[in-house]
């Protein structure tokens, strides 16, 4: 994995009159990583930028080939979910059974809580051991026991983004 490096960014959404980033330089290390800031200071936005899922038009940042980014929102089910629960083999298992997923999950989406979900999203996002995870709010709607498996599972790289830190 290269390192994740982000020089001069500019960001601007089209319906806004003042940037959101401007001449934005960042080097992230190998391992965990936060960004933290007050609400609406962009810390989502560059999370999506860094993921792709949002684009700017000059190419600076470096290193986010092969990211996944899992959303602050648990609304929706994440694009693997299907997938992710039909694979029957030791790794899936073993991530299932770390954060106690059920395999009736899988059909029952609408009825899970925010934190059943959210598990969902990082199992996924973890099976899919990308070389930089990109974790909006990763602790939100988790259980304290969740939260350390989360905190303390073994990464290639992390970035984390939380509006206060735990």
């Amino acid at each position: 994995m290269q390192q994740l490096t982000i020089k001069n960014l500019y960001f601007k959404y089209k319906n806004s009159s003042l940037p959101i980033f401007e001449n934005l330089n960042l080097e992230f290390e190998k391992g965990w990583n936060c960004i933290v800031g007050s609400n609406g200071s962009g810390k989502s936005t560059l999370l999506k930028l860094i993921s792709k899922e949002i684009t700017n038009e000059n190419e600076t940042i470096k290193g986010n080939e092969l990211t996944h980014y899992c959303t602050q929102s648990t609304e929706n089910p994440p694009k693997n979910l299907e997938d992710f629960m039909l694979t029957f083999n030791s790794k899936s298992f073993k991530i299932r059974d770390m954060l106690n997923i059920e395999d009736s999950w899988l059909f029952q989406w609408d009825n899970l809580s925010h934190g059943e979900r959210k598990k969902i999203q990082l199992a996924i996002a973890l099976f899919e051991e990308p070389d930089i995870l990109l974790v909006d709010e990763p602790t939100n709607h988790l259980d304290t026991k969740s939260k350390k498996i989360i905190l303390l599972h073994d990464r290639k790289s992390f970035v984390l983004k939380k509006s206060t830190f735990e």
